[in-house]
């Protein structure tokens, strides 16, 4: 059985499993390459322009997702940017033109099993948009398809 703990080192969040034979460190950034499924979401209570807030109602409803299943949080990374561009995080991986949220870059390869469309970047497999990524965690993670 597997201990899984989450903290940050340095601005980085390490996950570490350990078990009463070994223990494993997992960085999920190696370089520019992801090394677990990362999903970038924008922070609610953004300004454009004015006095306005605004959410975005595309990351609210993964946000929705991750709430009705809390295990997804341990499983990946959701990183929270800002709305205003450019997006420093996705843009290091998947470059200026790929900076959209909600995005999901896959940890490694795209499993066989997994069908959805996707794009790729800088070697990085992505899923962009709310109904893609829902799709995709479901695949991949066990949880229920959107419906």
């Amino acid at each position: 059985m597997y201990l899984i703990q989450s903290h940050r080192s340095e601005g980085e969040e390490l996950s570490e499993h350990t078990s009463a034979s070994r223990v494993i460190v997992q960085k999920p950034v190696v370089g520019n390459v992801v090394v677990r499924d990362k999903l970038f979401l924008l922070k609610p209570d953004f300004q454009d322009g004015g006095d306005q807030r605004y959410y975005c109602p595309h990351c609210a409803q993964l946000e929705g997702v991750l709430s009705f299943y809390p295990r997804l949080r341990k499983e990946i990374d959701v990183e929270y940017v800002d709305f205003a561009r450019p997006r420093l995080a996705i843009v290091k991986l998947l470059g200026e033109e790929n900076q959209d949220a909600p995005v999901l870059v896959v940890g490694g390869s795209l499993p066989p099993s997994v069908n959805v469309d996707n794009g790729s970047a800088n070697g990085q497999v992505f899923i962009s948009g709310e109904e893609n990524i829902g799709l995709y965690l479901a695949q991949r993670y066990g949880i229920g398809l959107p419906h």
